[in-house]
């Protein structure tokens, strides 16, 4: 996948994650910016300024570093939004229910894992 359809694919990622549609990241952006600006850059069709992606990590709540470097290094794959979902749930917890959580997720993969070996 090329660079600008992984940029595409991230902005996907980040927007749907802070549960925004296009239209209300635009009026986040401001600027001009459209809902169909945003779709294009999501689609990989057009590349956005330095500035309008500054823009857009702001409206996003995330900075240039998050964003590309998950683009620019494709040896890291992109979390779905059910994975980045869990993900933030799991970053709100104490340690204590951290662990606790842990063990009960490794417990289910191992179950899950041995279900698929067993059929």
């Amino acid at each position: 996948m090329d660079i600008r359809k992984r940029l595409g694919v991230r902005l996907r990622e980040l927007r749907t994650s802070a549960d925004l549609t296009q239209e209300q990241l635009a009026e986040r952006v401001g600027g001009g910016c459209a809902a169909m600006t945003i779709s294009r850059y999501e689609r990989g069709v057009l590349d956005p300024s330095l500035a309008r992606l500054e823009q857009i990590c702001q409206a996003l709540g995330t900075d240039l570093d998050d964003l590309l470097s998950r683009v620019v290094d494709q040896r890291a794959p992109l979390p779905s939004a059910a994975v980045q979902d869990l993900v933030d749930h799991l970053s709100r917890l104490d340690p204590v229910k951290l662990r606790g959580a842990r063990k009960v997720l490794k417990a289910y993969i191992e179950v899950v894992e041995g279900s698929k070996s067993g059929s």
